[in-house]
């Protein structure tokens, strides 16, 4: 759910706090986790064990990412700004990634699309020239 407000020419959408964080967020975390852990034998691609993010975490954030441009896309809107800041997760509650003890977590991951709460008329004049 969002909310879009403008009000004397200031603009405002609020939105749901997804406590997961940005995808960002994720990719610091792993890559911190890794470098305290360099010594770990496991494979970094496997589920178990490992600094690095679980394959199959990675393959269901990119589909899920994917998905939801290709549903943007279905509608004409074109996002322009997709970089792992503005991809958003969330996780089921106590299932970080980081948080597990090897076995792989049970997460829903999310983009947050500004301009897909806009109408076309205001989606056209909040794109740049």
């Amino acid at each position: 759910d969002a909310a879009f407000i403008h009000n004397r020419g200031v603009v405002c959408i609020m939105m749901e706090l997804l406590k997961g964080g940005s995808l960002r967020t994720l990719l610091r975390t792993a890559a911190a986790n890794n470098n305290n852990n360099n010594n770990n034998s496991k494979s970094n691609l496997d589920d178990g064990g490992s600094s690095r993010l679980p394959l199959s975490l990675v393959c269901n954030i990119m589909f899920q990412l994917l998905s939801a441009l290709a549903n943007l896309h279905s509608r004409g809107i074109v996002h322009r700004d997709v970089k792992p800041e503005n991809v958003m997760l969330a996780f089921a509650a106590g299932d970080h990634p980081h948080q597990q003890n090897g076995r792989s977590p049970k997460y829903q991951s999310a983009t947050i699309d500004m301009e897909a709460s806009l109408s076309p008329r205001e989606r056209i004049a909040a794109q740049s020239p």
